[in-house]
């Protein structure tokens, strides 16, 4: 009988101490569980914070865009048309503004850096989500430039303050891109011209009445040159046949936000339109 009960002492001490040994690996396995819900949802929130103040440095670009530019952009569906003058004579304001926008941003959020030297001096605007670039060769100067594959259409309008008397499209490949050409000089005169490209070859366009060294537009290797000496109006259309709604972002390099205590770390551009 003694027996019997030391027996059943011994399994009942045995059970209690491996319930206890259960009970504290539960509490452990908890207790890192616990741990790693905490670092996630420390990780989500900084991540939720990048995203509100990339939103809101997305804004501040926008802003400064529209007012200080010099260029307009309007887009529907499809087809984003730009315009500006050249020589564009924003260039100064604008770099201005870009200049204290990155001071107060820096200043005022640690975590976050703006690499502007390029965006101040050419302007580059980013087609997504097709990765065309329409930039200046020097914001200010007197040629910009579109290039990008994965455009079907261009429709470039120059207005100079000289008589044109034709249009032609020289030198081309045959191919499935548009290309159309109106020139609007001084007196009501104009001309249009319009062929079917391939936009990887050289192609050149002649305004005549107009000289090469004051007005001169090429198309080779997917890259649109518009060079104006003089006074000159541009507006360039450009057509794609995707679906994706269209925006343009400045360059990836553009933001940085960091936060290095736990680990994240973005680069990335920002959406301009």
């Amino acid at each position: 009988m003694r027996f019997h009960l030391r027996r059943k002492g011994i399994f009942l001490a045995l059970g209690l101490t491996l319930l206890a040994l259960t009970v504290l690996s539960l509490g452990v396995l908890l207790l890192n569980y616990s741990s790693r819900d905490e670092e996630s949802i420390t990780i989500l929130n900084t991540l939720d914070r990048m995203h509100e103040l990339k939103s809101s440095i997305d804004r501040g670009f926008f802003k400064i865009f529209i007012a200080k530019s010099g260029i307009e952009v309007n887009i529907s569906n499809q087809t984003i048309e730009f315009k500006e003058n050249m020589p564009n004579a924003n260039n100064g304001s604008l770099g201005n503004a870009l200049a204290s926008f990155e001071n107060f941003i820096e200043n005022n959020y640690p975590q976050a850096s703006l690499d502007l030297s390029t965006i101040i001096n050419e302007v580059p605007l980013i087609i997504m989500p097709y990765n065309v670039t329409y930039t200046h060769k020097s914001f200010g100067g007197k040629e910009l430039q579109i290039e990008g594959k994965g455009i079907s259409g261009y429709t470039i309008s120059i207005t100079i303050q000289e008589n044109v008397t034709g249009c032609e499209i020289e030198d081309f490949d045959a191919g499935s891109t548009n290309l159309t050409i109106n020139a609007y000089g001084t007196f009501d005169t104009s001309c249009t011209v319009s062929q079917q490209v391939d936009p990887s070859r050289d192609t050149e366009i002649e305004i005549d009445g107009i000289s090469d060294e004051n007005i001169s537009v090429e198309l080779n290797n997917y890259r649109m040159r518009i060079r104006a000496e003089g006074e000159t109006k541009v507006s360039s259309v450009l057509k794609f046949n995707g679906t994706e709604p269209l925006h343009i972002e400045f360059p990836d390099s553009t933001l940085s936000i960091s936060y290095p205590d736990f680990n994240v770390n973005m680069k990335t551009g920002v959406r301009v339109i």
